[in-house]
C-alpha cells in the first residue's frame, strides 16, 4: 500500500467522498435533493478529518438550491421526519479509508462539486480572517563598552610652556570625571637691552635686564563631563583650579617666592583606542593671577609671573586602567 503525506491523504478522502455524492447526484434526477442530504455528511467527515471550522461557505455551495424543500422531497420521495443516516456511513468509510480515492470521469458537476470542497478545505483555515500581527520593532544596541574607572595620561604639548604635566582620571560612574594634573614648571628668560625708564631722555643708553628663572610645582583639579559610557569616553566639559607655589630668581640670584592660582575650563574629545589608549583633544581657557606684583615676562615666563586671561590647548595621551 502507498503511504501517502497527511495532506495528500486529507486530499484523496475528500475526493473520494465528494466524487461519489456527485456521481449519485448527475445520474439521478433529484441531484439538487442528493446532495441536500449527503453533501453536510461530507462536509462533517471531512471537518472532523480536518479539524477545521471555517468551510462553511463551502457546504453552502453544496447544498444550495432554489428549489423548496418540500419540492425536492416530493420529487425524490426523501420524508424529513425520517432521513436516511449517511454521516454514519460515510464517515465509516472515511475513517477505514479503503473507497476509491479518484472520482469517475463522467460529468463536468463531479469535479466543480470535489473542486470547490477541496479549495474551502485548503485555502480557508482557522486563521485566514484573523488581524495580522502587528509589526515588531528590533531595535539593535550597541554593547556596552567595558568600564575603565582610571586613566593616566601624559600631557606632550605642555613641555612647549616649561612644563611637565601629567593627568590621572578618576571616572567613579559613567559620565562623571574627576581629574587631577600635577606639573613642575621651568623657565627663564633671555637679558635683552631696554631703554632705562628712568632717564628722561628716550634717547638716552640703555640698560640690560638681567635672566631670570622661573619655576615651581602646582597641580590642577577639576571636573569632566563625558558624553560616553564606561569611563573617560567622548565629548567632555568641565572646569578646573589651578595651583602653583613659584619661586622667581635673578641674575644676581636673588629670589622671590609667590603663588600662582586661577581658574580653566575646557571642552574637548577623548577616545579610547581598543578599549585601553588613551587619546584626548581639546582647549579652552584659564586665568591666572599671582601672588605678587611682578614687572612684564617674555613668553613663556610670563604665564606664570603676569596676571592675564590665556587661550589653552589639551593634548594628552595615556593609558586606561
Amino acid at each position: 500500500m502507498e503511504l501517502l503525506a497527511p495532506d495528500q491523504r486529507l486530499r484523496d478522502v475528500a475526493l473520494g467522498a465528494v466524487g461519489g455524492v456527485a456521481e449519485r447526484a448527475v445520474t439521478s434526477e433529484c441531484w439538487p435533493a442528493t446532495i441536500s442530504a449527503h453533501g453536510p455528511a461530507v462536509v462533517a467527515a471531512v471537518v472532523d478529518s480536518r479539524k477545521s471550522v471555517a468551510i462553511g461557505p463551502v457546504t453552502a455551495a453544496i447544498i444550495g438550491y432554489n428549489g423548496t424543500r418540500e419540492d425536492q422531497q416530493r420529487r425524490c420521495g426523501h420524508d424529513e421526519r425520517d432521513p436516511p443516516n449517511h454521516a454514519a456511513a460515510l464517515s465509516t468509510d472515511l475513517a477505514k479509508e479503503e473507497r476509491p480515492m479518484t472520482t469517475p470521469n463522467r460529468l463536468s458537476l463531479a469535479s466543480v462539486v470535489a473542486s470547490a470542497l477541496f479549495a474551502g478545505m485548503v485555502t480557508v483555515g482557522p486563521d485566514a480572517t484573523a488581524d495580522p500581527p502587528p509589526p515588531v520593532d528590533v531595535v539593535l544596541r550597541e554593547p556596552t563598552p567595558p568600564p575603565r574607572a582610571v586613566t593616566v595620561e601624559w600631557n606632550p604639548l605642555a613641555t612647549i610652556l616649561g612644563k611637565v604635566s601629567a593627568n590621572v582620571v578618576v571616572v567613579p560612574t559613567d559620565h562623571h570625571a574627576l581629574v587631577l594634573s600635577p606639573f613642575y614648571a621651568w623657565t627663564t628668560t633671555a637679558p635683552i637691552w631696554i631703554v632705562d625708564p628712568k632717564d628722561p631722555n628716550p634717547m638716552g643708553p640703555s640698560i640690560q635686564l638681567p635672566k631670570q628663572t622661573f619655576e615651581g610645582f602646582g597641580g590642577e583639579i577639576g571636573y569632566r563631563y563625558y558624553l560616553g559610557l564606561g569611563g573617560p569616553r567622548g565629548f567632555f566639559a568641565g572646569p578646573s583650579l589651578i595651583l602653583a607655589s613659584m619661586k622667581a630668581k635673578a641674575q644676581d640670584a636673588s629670589e622671590l617666592s609667590f603663588w600662582d592660582y586661577g581658574l580653566a575650563v575646557d571642552i574637548g574629545y577623548e577616545a579610547l583606542i581598543g578599549d585601553r589608549v588613551a587619546l584626548a583633544l581639546g582647549g579652552g581657557a584659564q586665568y591666572v593671577t599671582t601672588s605678587h606684583s611682578i614687572p612684564d615676562q617674555q613668553l613663556p615666563a610670563a604665564v606664570y609671573a603676569n596676571s592675564a586671561v590665556r587661550p589653552r590647548a589639551l593634548v594628552s595621551l595615556g593609558y586606561a586602567f
